[in-house]
């Protein structure tokens, strides 16, 4: 005879494992989704420093052109490789991790 205590505990158990797994895929998709979108905003802050560097301009103006730029190049980075990744998926590491988060 099986005891029904025993049984209630292994229910438990059992869902504790799935609620455990369930936190992990979606903090796994969290960090993916954070990573996807910080990258295009690093190389695009990079590009545009780099672009700028050796032109004389006034400070203002120098910040002023890098806020846009950076704005810009993230954009059409993103865009860019999002493109490319709908025909090559192994691309998308270029956003920092080649796999995209799944929300449900």
């Amino acid at each position: 005879m099986t005891d029904p205590l025993y049984n209630n505990q292994r229910w438990v158990e059992r869902f504790l494992i799935k609620a455990k797994q369930k936190r992990k895929q979606e903090m796994s998709n969290f960090i993916t989704g954070l990573i996807r979108t910080y990258v295009p905003i690093i190389v695009g802050a990079i590009v545009a420093w780099a672009t700028s560097v050796g032109l004389e301009l006034d400070g203002e103006t120098q910040a002023g052109l890098i806020v846009g730029l950076t704005g810009l190049l993230q954009a059409g980075y993103y865009l860019l490789i999002r493109w490319l990744e709908t025909k090559y998926p192994r691309i998308g590491v270029l956003l920092g991790k080649a796999t995209q988060p799944e929300y449900k």
